[in-house]
């Protein structure tokens, strides 16, 4: 019997997924996946995972002589998957049979204990399928990426602008700010570029890139203001917005990079 349309629709990841290590098993997407479940933590999953969405994703250890690997010893791209059926076994372990879905990856980890629990993110163009996988790679390829070009090309040319006043002192004294044209294709090029990032990001991964959405507004914001500052502090002002955001993410995804960096040594 053919599936229902419903049936052909994967189920949304939540927010916070629970993840089952998987030692000597190798899982795809859109299997039927059996699997022995015997860790006292990969029990309470299982049980509390039927209590609810009955979601979970599965990812591959790198030593399968690990008993209960963490974040450090499991790989960072997974299949989320939906416990079917599940069957108690005298000795206490389980029997699940795991309906596998799409692809997934770590993005952050949330928690250890009782089990592993990660924030993923679908490969959402891989999986997606007719009228919704041009309409994805249209936005991404076409709609969103033609902004950042344009960004980039508006702050090389606003740049260019920049620095010319600053470096003709026979046309322009060093107090002149710019204004105008000129500085909105520094300053708005850059907004231009950091909010079509955050879109990208949205669009592919439904979620806002908060803070680089804030500096593209912020920008835009204060652009009347910097057109009474010296084109040398404009040129000082832009930068300290870029080393700030820079130093921000730096800062804030450190343990999210070190985990990435040491998953992929």
């Amino acid at each position: 019997m053919s599936a229902t349309h419903d049936d052909d629709v994967p189920p949304a990841i939540p927010e916070r997924v629970p993840v089952l290590p998987l030692r000597d098993t190798v899982t795809y997407p859109d299997t039927l996946t059996p699997l022995a479940v015997g860790q006292d933590r990969s029990i309470q999953l299982v049980n509390d995972v039927l209590t609810g969405d009955r979601m979970l994703v599965m990812l591959g250890s790198k030593d399968p002589e690990l008993d209960t690997p963490g974040p450090d010893q499991l790989h960072t791209v997974g299949v989320a998957g939906v416990v079917a059926r599940m069957l108690k076994v005298p000795d206490g372990s389980l029997r699940i049979l795991v309906q596998a879905g799409q692809r997934v990856k770590i993005e952050a980890w949330e928690g250890e204990e009782p089990y592993l629990v990660a924030r993923v993110s679908e490969h959402r163009l891989t999986q997606a399928t007719g009228t919704e996988r041009t309409k994805l790679a249209t936005d991404s390829y076409t709609f969103l990426h033609l902004p950042l070009i344009a960004g980039i090309v508006l702050v090389a040319l606003g740049l260019k602008k920049a620095f010319l006043y600053i470096a003709d002192t026979e046309h322009h004294t060093p107090g002149e700010a710019l204004h105008g044209v000129p500085i909105w294709t520094l300053t708005g090029g850059l907004a231009l570029y950091l909010i079509a990032l955050s879109a990208l990001r949205k669009r592919n991964l439904g979620s806002w890139n908060v803070q680089r959405l804030v500096a593209g507004l912020l920008l835009v914001a204060v652009t009347p203001l910097l057109e009474h500052v010296p084109a040398a502090a404009l040129l000082l002002v832009v930068a300290a917005l870029v080393l700030g955001l820079i130093t921000f993410e730096r800062i804030r995804f450190a343990e999210w990079r070190r985990k990435v960096h040491t998953a992929h040594s």
